[in-house]
């Protein structure tokens, strides 16, 4: 049984659908998990967006201490 429950439909232009059909076959796998890959990298899950926020903020050395201090 497949992980996957829904099914669309695309049109692609003739230059779009080569381009997924030698992409595919380079790398050795189907079109639909190329596209698969594609909405996941353009699209992540919240929890992605998330942690790659906080990974920006603490990369920035901001100055951290106590609550109290903080709110002062």
């Amino acid at each position: 049984m497949s992980k996957f429950s829904k099914r669309t439909q695309v049109l692609l232009s003739e230059a779009q659908y080569e381009r997924l059909l030698r992409e595919s076959m380079a790398r050795g796998c189907s079109m639909g998990s190329l596209i698969r890959d594609a909405v996941e990298q353009a699209y992540p899950e919240d929890t992605e967006k998330k942690q790659k926020a906080l990974e920006s903020i603490l990369s920035m050395g901001l100055p951290v201490s106590d609550r109290e201090t903080m709110e002062k």
